[in-house]
């Protein structure tokens, strides 16, 4: 049977738990926005410092350029350092953005599990039926959406190691 019945609750009583719900799930959209903040600062702190760093490389780039001018010496060794190091900070800017995306998604699949919970409960104390079925759907979505999301993220995560590892052994046999 997917349902169970139970003694009618108050009016009183429906208005207490709806209340209750909508708090928590309020709450949990402040969560979800106080983690998207903390994130978006996070994004703003690594990009100074990705541009600061490449401003410095350039400068460094261009200081020793003027200094070999004069001598007779082949300059485009220069070029290769210059474009490993700019692909390197892009690579990291890649594995930031990785654990970013993948944390983003996992706050924003529990948050969603949690107020779909939340609003079956809320629909099963307003029925006064509990239906069994649907919250048993409900987890089981749950469950497949993370292990999807577990194994897309960890491909992303392998793909950009591997772009790091190529990069690395690419430079040495220069």
């Amino acid at each position: 049977m997917a349902t169970k019945n139970k003694k009618n609750p108050s009016n009183d009583g429906d208005k207490a738990i709806s209340n209750q719900i909508e708090e928590l799930k309020s709450k949990l959209d402040e969560a979800t926005n106080s983690a998207k903040k903390n994130i978006r600062s996070t994004i703003a702190i690594c990009t100074e410092q990705y541009n600061r760093a490449i401003e410095a490389n350039k400068n460094y780039m261009e200081e020793l350029r003027e200094q070999m001018k004069d001598s007779q010496m082949d300059t485009s060794a220069l070029d290769e350092i210059n474009n490993t190091f700019v692909n390197s900070l892009q690579m990291s800017e890649e594995v930031i953005d990785a654990i970013i995306d993948s944390h983003l998604r996992r706050v924003n699949q529990a948050v969603d599990f949690n107020k779909k919970c939340l609003e079956t409960m809320q629909q099963s104390y307003m029925s006064d039926k509990f239906d069994y079925e649907k919250f048993i759907a409900l987890q089981q979505k749950n469950f497949e959406q993370s292990s999807e999301l577990s194994t897309r993220d960890l491909k992303r995560i392998v793909d950009v190691y591997n772009k790091h590892i190529n990069l690395s052994v690419n430079f040495s046999k220069r």
